[in-house]
């Protein structure tokens, strides 16, 4: 038997994995394992615990160092404080700190004698403990700290002994101990004496609040939470000013003190015991509005306009000595600083000269599932609001509000009516633009205004083609005609392939034609920056590039790199000539002005120096930022490189791009449609506007494919495709789409798809019982559609979270899924033939399981490397370079599908999983094609493991996604159509498999509350057009669900029982308690019923049910219970 042993140190814990050897009659023996033997652990938390070091050490190897007898590690307390309690003891630490921390301050936060202290508390005392690191000592026993409460215990400590006396520092140092407790108390840490008196918010973030008119303009910062801050940056919605991190009063309180005080202090008083903090990272930021609140009239205006420009302004002295691709990044972070509230963003979309289009015929396809309902838990019931029904059930409740009534109806619930839950739910509905103001009589004649230069947001202003074409590109008279030859800078190591010299004709002859553009659409792995850099190459030879007009290469951050190397590997000698970085620190070098040039509209780079090297590389970040510079360079050819990130025909990136000065454009893109059609448009425009039509009429002649429109939708958009892919009398094709599967000469082994049939299995008994669990709740009304989605799609991955294992072996881990199941099997397979295989899987939590589990059940010297969107971009190709370094032998690694999904080359592995599904082909493509590109030699097998539930059969979650998938792959090939599953495609498929489905009448008697069975019936009422609702739980006279049918006017009051078997009876009371709710509910003449899943009735109740007309719906009819009160409400 193995078992983990920990030895606590000062400074760490060493960890050692011992063999222990049970003896009969004498004492066991004991051996300590080198590091490289830990594997054969036989229990799964082991395994688990140990493949979540490893995955540490991979992201943070500083904090880990292998003993010098290589029996072990030593191991950081800020690892060991992370581990939940299983895996602590999985190897073999202290368990968790079962008590209390106590935080109480000495003196108070003004005195210069002003510290805190942290005692332990448990069982109503003070507890006598010392400290090493994570652990605390008390007596004879050791407990381990978890990480949030070692944190504040290490804080505590670390500005006790700094000496830090000012109050800056000290109130600074209280906001960051509150940031770390958490935001629901839950009795492990608490303030004590005057910190529970404190009131500290914590502002990392600000907006401007704007006041007065254009002849007296002031404006109030309004600050903001790291909450409200990262909401700003990851979601499109706008922030709502009272979202604010300070109530009204206190923000008037702060925005006086601020004017007032000479600087920016980390903390201002907003009364007793009140306090807000102001970030380090946050303070340059308001400095700049001290300065403008300090400046005349002219300079507010500005500053209100475009007050980033100020603060990139000020803290650009930050950026000195960082790596260029360093400076876009915190280039962009710093735009999160300053959030653009509804409020601030209605004022000033005016005032700049850049305005987004207004484009309101182009839906915007969501990405996500979508709830078909909103559910809330509100005074103590489940609320269930359909979509369509929000805005009428917001009305209600305000009035309800308003008017001062006591209770009111919201989603079927009887409820209090309450502020509160009403401006939570009116912050759900969409934001309707405000009526325009009544037009006010013109004033009388006044002296015209001194002129004054306008400042804002400047962009290239072009003549667009979103409702009519008003500019149409020609083809160009192009003097002297390009060779097709391969150019003489060519590396004499690299040799065409047949499809990359068609490639490469295809290109010069378009440019030979006249051609504005084109865009090479080929599939992942083909070599579109090697036909592109041979291309180029040719243009500098021909002397295209001679006269002051460089080639421009377009990129995202990620790949510059690559195009270095690229032009390196594939051109000898000086290749496209003298190069230039146009981003980063390297775009100081070209700086003419301050700031950018969309902020003041002046050309900042200086253009002659730009026109003076033959090849330039740039971000589109940059290009967007400096549209004025680069539109007055005439480019000889512009390529972009993932030209979808110019897809967005709403965007600053898509106006830069389509306004360049340019002879030709090759855009270059593996997936020219991901959402919506409007990206293939978007990028045509840029590239050769007008030959796709204006943007309005190219929607509506091209909709996508479905129920109601597919054949003519799919006739359409197979015209499109001979438009753009065929050549015509004019010249060649546009668009050139080449498919792996279609070239032979691409010296690609074969691809083989292994059929679902063989890798779909039936979910195992725990899984099952989940999933038919999880669609119980669903048909029951007990959980969401959208919550539903997510159970599904997580239990057919594994129906047992990684964090719940304990009891489990590896084996029986494995066997508890179907996925997982089949994933070894394959594995063995891969393992016996020694070959190397691609896993894809999104749940991070599960990398690491699998990772330990592969390493165990393999017994491998070292983990499976994994690849997600934690690991930096140096890392990442470390990683792929150990893997790749060695093509001989059996190896694992695990990759997030958006994360690896594109840049990453892994033709060692000739074997792809994907356990786990993205829910668009063309992604889950991009992902096969890390292995089965050019530079791979074997045959690439794909598997998909598929879960399927017993009762569900086809319409079980994988078996419906996997339909889908192939459904969207079908129809793409060779079409420009969309490929994403949309969540109302998923929804509608699923929603029909799951409740296609009725539970049996054993599965409602395991219902554990009554409640379930009345949330069963009022489904099953509503599933045929009537309108079901619950009465309140308590005080409901009787009534347990309110029935209506609102075409007749009928009403119906329904008494449920619920019996833990068919064998049991219902008694009188039932009827006596549905008599009883007639007179408490104005419904006029309301028909009377019991449901039960009872399978008798005492001869009392039979009695006094046919004495007063009341229906008893029993067992036998229950099924079909809304069959029988629907007939009786017709």
């Amino acid at each position: 038997m193995k078992q983990f042993h920990s030895s606590i140190q000062s400074d760490c814990v060493e960890l050692r994995l011992k063999t222990v050897s049970k003896k009969i009659l004498r004492k066991d023996s004991e051996s300590i394992e080198n590091v490289s033997e830990w594997i054969g652990l036989s229990r799964f938390d082991q395994v688990e615990a140990l493949g979540t070091l490893f995955a540490a050490m991979e992201e943070n190897s500083g904090s880990f160092e292998r003993l010098d007898s290589d029996e072990g590690y030593r191991v950081s307390f800020d690892f060991v404080s992370t581990l939940n309690e299983a895996q602590a003891l999985a190897l073999g630490l202290p368990k968790s700190f079962p008590y209390s921390i106590r935080i109480k301050s000495i003196s108070n936060i003004g005195s210069k004698n002003y510290s805190l202290d942290w005692i332990a508390y448990g069982n109503g005392r003070q507890l006598n403990v010392s400290r090493v690191g994570c652990f605390l000592y008390q007596g004879n026993e050791v407990f381990k700290l978890n990480a949030d409460i070692w944190k504040i215990i290490e804080c505590i400590d670390e500005f006790n002994s700094s000496g830090l006396d000012d109050f800056d520092s000290k109130t600074s140092f209280v906001s960051e101990l509150r940031s770390l407790l958490p935001e629901t108390p839950d009795g492990r840490v608490y303030f004590d004496g005057e910190l529970a008196e404190v009131s500290l918010q914590h502002a990392v973030a600000f907006s401007l609040q704007i006041t007065g008119d254009k002849n007296s303009i002031n404006f109030n910062p309004v600050l903001f939470n790291k909450i409200t801050k990262d909401r700003a940056s990851e979601t499109d919605t706008l922030i709502e000013e009272d979202e604010q991190v300070l109530t009204p009063n206190d923000a008037r309180t702060f925005s006086a003190a601020f004017k007032k005080s000479g600087k920016v202090s980390a903390s201002y008083l907003l009364g007793k015991g009140k306090y807000v903090f102001i970030d380090k990272s946050l303070r340059p930021a308001l400095g700049a509005v001290k300065t403008a609140i300090a400046s005349p009239k002219d300079a507010r205006v500005e500053f209100a306009k475009a007050p980033q420009k100020f603060i990139k302004n000020i803290l650009e002295r930050d950026f000195e000595g960082l790596p260029d691709v360093d400076i876009e990044i915190a280039s962009a972070n710093i735009d999160r600083i300053f959030i653009e509230t509804r409020q601030f963003s209605d004022r000033v979309t005016g005032i700049g000269l850049w305005e987004a289009p207004d484009l309101p015929w182009l839906e915007i396809e969501p990405q996500d599932w979508r709830a078909d309902s909103y559910s809330f838990y509100v005074q103590g019931k489940t609320i269930s609001i359909p979509t369509p029904d929000l805005e009428k059930e917001v009305e209600k409740l305000r009035l309800a509000v308003q008017t001062g009534t006591t209770q009111v109806e919201i989603g079927g619930q009887i409820v209090r009516p309450d502020q509160s839950f009403l401006n939570f739910l009116m912050g759900l509905l969409p934001v309707k633009p405000e009526d325009p103001p009544e037009p006010e009589d013109p004033p009388g004649p006044e002296e015209p205004p001194e002129p004054v230069k306008e400042k804002g947001t400047f962009v290239l202003l072009t003549k667009e083609n979103f409702e009519s074409v008003r500019y149409n590109s020609r083809l160009a008279s192009r003097s002297g005609a390009l060779s097709a030859e391969p150019p003489s800078c060519k590396s004499p190591k690299i040799v065409l392939k047949a499809h990359q010299t068609s490639g490469l004709n295809w290109l010069v002859e378009s440019y030979n034609r006249g051609y504005p553009g084109v865009l090479m659409a080929d599939d992942m792995g083909l070599g579109k920056t090697l036909q592109a850099l041979m291309f180029l190459a040719i243009m500098v030879e021909t002397g295209k590039t001679e006269t002051g007009e460089p080639i421009l290469i377009v990129a995202p951050v990620g790949l510059l790199k690559n195009w270095e190397e690229e032009h390196s590997k594939h051109l000898s000698g000086e290749g496209l000539g003298s190069f230039a970085r146009l981003y980063g620190n390297s775009l100081k070098g070209f700086k003419v002005a301050k700031g950018r040039d969309i902020e003041s509209g002046n050309a900042s780079l200086n253009t002659d120096k730009i026109r003076g090297h033959d090849w330039l590389l740039t971000t589109y970040e940059t290009l967007r930022d400096y549209q004025a510079s680069f539109g007055q360079i005439r480019f000889s050819c512009v390529v972009f490189d993932e030209i979808q990130k110019a897809k967005n025909p709403r965007g600053l990136i898509y106006n830069g791009a389509k306004g360049l000065n340019r002879d030709f454009v090759l855009g270059l893109t593996g997936t020219p449609v991901e959402n919506s059609l409007s990206d293939l448009w978007t990028i045509m425009d840029v590239i050769s506007p007008g030959r796709l039509g204006d943007l309005k009429t190219f929607m509506s002649s091209y909709p996508e494919p479905r129920s109601e429109n597919a054949q003519e939708a799919l006739e359409n958009l197979k015209q499109l495709s001979v438009q753009l892919l065929e050549p015509s009398a004019n010249g060649p094709a546009p668009v050139i789409r080449r498919m792996k599967s279609d070239l032979s000469d691409a010296g690609l082994p074969e691809k083989i798809l292994v059929p679902s049939l063989e890798t779909t299995v039936l979910m195992p008994r725990i899984q099952d019982d989940e999933y038919i669990a999880r669609s119980n709740k669903l048909n029951s009304g007990q959980t969401s559609m959208i919550e539903a989605l997510h159970a599904f799609k997580s239990i057919s991955l594994h129906p047992i979270s990684p964090v719940q294992f304990e009891q489990f072996s590896i084996d029986e881990y494995i066997k508890a899924s179907a996925r997982l199941s089949k994933t070894f099997e394959i594995l063995e397979r891969i393992h016996k033939q020694n070959e190397k295989v691609l896993i894809f899987l999104e749940s991070r939590k599960f990398q690491v399981v699998l990772a330990s589990l592969v390493r165990e059940k393999f017994k491998m010297d070292h983990s499976p490397l994994i690849i997600n969107g934690l690991i930096s971009g140096e890392a990442r190709q470390e990683r792929v370079n150990t893997f790749q370094s060695n093509p001989i032998g059996f190896d694992v690694m695990i990759i997030s599908p958006k994360a690896g999904g594109v840049g990453l080359t892994l033709t060692a592995a000739n074997n792809v999983i994907h356990l786990e599904r993205w829910w668009n082909p063309a992604v889950e493509d991009q992902c096969t094609d890390r292995a089965y590109r050019i530079g791979q030699t074997k045959t690439v097998n794909v598997y998909t493991p598929i879960a399927k539930n017993g009762s569900f059969g086809e319409k079980s979650f994988d078996c419906i996604l996997d339909r889908l998938l192939n459904e969207k792959r079908s129809i793409a090939k060779g079409l420009f159509v969309p490929t994403s599953v949309t969540g109302d495609e998923f929804g509608g498929a699923f929603k029909e498999g799951v409740r296609g489905r009725e539970l049996s009448l054993e599965e409602i008697d395991c219902f554990e509350r009554g409640e379930e069975f009345e949330n069963y019936i009022i489904s099953q009422l509503n599933s045929v057009g009537l309108k079901a609702s619950k009465t309140q739980s308590s005080y409901d006279y009787g009534a347990d669900v309110i029935v209506k049918n609102e075409k007749t006017g009928r009403s119906a009051i329904v008494q449920c029982k619920h019996r833990s078997s068919g064998s049991k009876s219902v008694s009188q009371d039932a009827v006596d308690e549905v008599l009883k709710a007639v007179s408490y509910y104005d419904l006029g003449a309301p028909k009377l019923f019991v449901v039960t899943n009872a399978g008798s009735a005492t001869s009392g109740c039979r009695s006094v049910a046919n004495e007063n007309g009341v229906t008893l719906v029993l067992r036998d009819d229950l099924l079909t219970v809304q069959g029988v009160l629907g007939s009786k409400l017709n």
